[in-house]
């Protein structure tokens, strides 16, 4: 009997142990973590949460990086990279593993102190071909110092527990592309100085032009790509100003005195090369292996319109109020004829000019400078195609066309028979004219009539300059 109360003694003593240890354990769990439980690969088992924030705080803290370059070394603060509050861990001391709020401005910070920085970056230069006057060579590459600061943030913002740690700011600069060791640049230099050893020989309207190795070491790259656009450039601002005749001064020789005239082109005379199309061929056949080409570049414009107008041309001489009408080097028409009115806002200028298209049964419409309109009929017209105010050529108004007027008087310009700037021509001459001219001829007018007549000019005007 005494065994068996003993024993039930000892058992209701074990029981009453375990209970209070329990309910001891509980209570010490509601102020302290959990065996093991860690947070920022910090333990902080067992421990209260003031004293786990105590030993938070000296780990997530605003720390000093060092940012080294090789002369200088840069101090930025990392802030603290998470927000740290009693209450948080206070919320969690259930959990084995601890979460904090990560501080939202963490970032933004980081990035601000970069830009504070002062880095003095300099960008590099690729490896490139150079051109020695007889064959490409390869520049070596300069290194770059342009710091690539998405990396760099993305660095500091894993430096964020490491105090006094120092990054080498070499690690984080940009690259350049093309070093001396590239395999394409150096496979291009090879083709380079393949390239400028060829004999190309352009034919542009029957005249040759050999392009010599600064030419075709200019149509390369500095990654020794031929340029499209540099061979564009070529033709178009040495080339064809060099050869071609539709921006070239034009000369004629005045069939009165037999000296030699100097005319602005109006720009609708000559020809020149097609320069879209003649890149596109040119590059295409330097593409080509064969180490020597004749490629004939493409025209537009008349080829046989030459800076010197000789056998067929109009010469409207304002002075003597005539216009004669060549055709191979022979006056085939004269005529009297009655040019613009006495002002010169109706003057029909000298210089030079070409006929555009012919028109027949029509009708010219206008207004005069004082208001008045004008609608004629008539017969027979070629409009002018000359240099407007802008440099360019249009049809300014001026034509060739018939009109029934008295021609008898030298001055009858002055008067009302005076037409708007065109040439007013006796029918009958001028169905010889018509006979006798197409687009595209000259129109040579000569003569400072207007010098004294009133108002401004509406059109440039041209005299010529006696070179001959």
């Amino acid at each position: 009997m005494k065994l068996m109360k003993g024993k039930a003694f000892l058992f209701l003593g074990l029981t009453v142990f375990i209970f209070l240890s329990i309910g001891g354990y509980q209570i010490y769990r509601k102020s302290h973590f959990a065996l093991r439980a860690t947070v920022l690969k910090t333990s902080i088992s067992l421990k209260t949460v003031d004293e786990a924030y105590d030993l938070l705080q000296k780990v997530n803290k605003p720390l000093k990086i060092n940012i080294q370059r090789v002369d200088k070394t840069y101090a930025i603060i990392i802030p603290a990279k998470y927000r740290l509050t009693k209450n948080l861990l206070r919320k969690q001391l259930p959990n084995k593993t601890i979460k904090l709020n990560k501080n939202p401005n963490f970032i933004k910070k980081i990035k601000a102190g970069l830009a504070k920085l002062d880095f003095k970056e300099q960008p590099g230069e690729n490896a490139k071909l150079n051109f020695t006057g007889d064959l490409f060579e390869i520049v070596p590459e300069v290194k770059s110092t342009v710091v690539d600061h998405k990396k760099l943030t993305t660095a500091l913002m894993r430096q964020a527990f490491t105090e006094n740690k120092i990054i080498k700011l070499s690690q984080f600069f940009i690259p350049v592309k093309i070093t001396a060791k590239d395999t394409t640049l150096k496979k291009n230099l090879k083709k380079a100085n393949k390239l400028i050893q060829k004999q190309i020989i352009l034919n542009v309207n029957n005249q040759k032009v050999a392009l010599t190795k600064d030419i075709l070491a200019s149509f390369l790259t500095t990654e020794g790509k031929l340029s499209s656009e540099k061979i564009k450039a070529y033709l178009t601002d040495t080339l064809n100003p060099e050869i071609s005749t539709f921006d070239k001064d034009v000369l004629w020789r005045n069939p009165s005195d037999g000296r030699t005239y100097q005319f602005l082109n109006n720009h609708a005379w000559g020809w020149d090369i097609k320069i879209e199309d003649a890149t596109k061929l040119l590059e295409n056949n330097l593409l080509k292996i064969d180490p020597e080409q004749t490629i004939t570049l493409p025209i537009d414009g008349d080829p046989k319109q030459d800076v010197m107008i000789t056998e067929d041309f109009i010469w409207i001489n304002l002075i003597d109020q005539t216009m004669h009408v060549y055709r191979n080097n022979n006056e085939v028409v004269s005529t009297r004829i009655i040019s613009g009115r006495n002002n010169k806002g109706t003057a029909t200028v000298p210089g030079f000019h070409t006929i555009g298209y012919k028109k027949t049964d029509t009708k010219l419409e206008g207004e005069m400078l004082d208001g008045q309109k004008y609608s004629v009929p008539v017969k027979y017209f070629e409009p002018l195609q000359s240099r407007g105010v802008d440099g360019k050529f249009y049809y300014t108004g001026i034509g060739i066309h018939d009109s029934d007027k008295n021609y008898n008087s030298v001055d009858a310009w002055m008067t009302n028979a005076g037409s708007n700037g065109c040439i007013n021509t006796p029918p009958k001459a001028m169905e010889e004219v018509w006979t006798q001219t197409y687009p595209g001829l000259p129109v040579i007018i000569t003569g400072d009539l207007y010098a004294a007549s009133p108002g401004g000019y509406d059109k440039p005007i041209d005299l010529g300059t006696i070179v001959g």
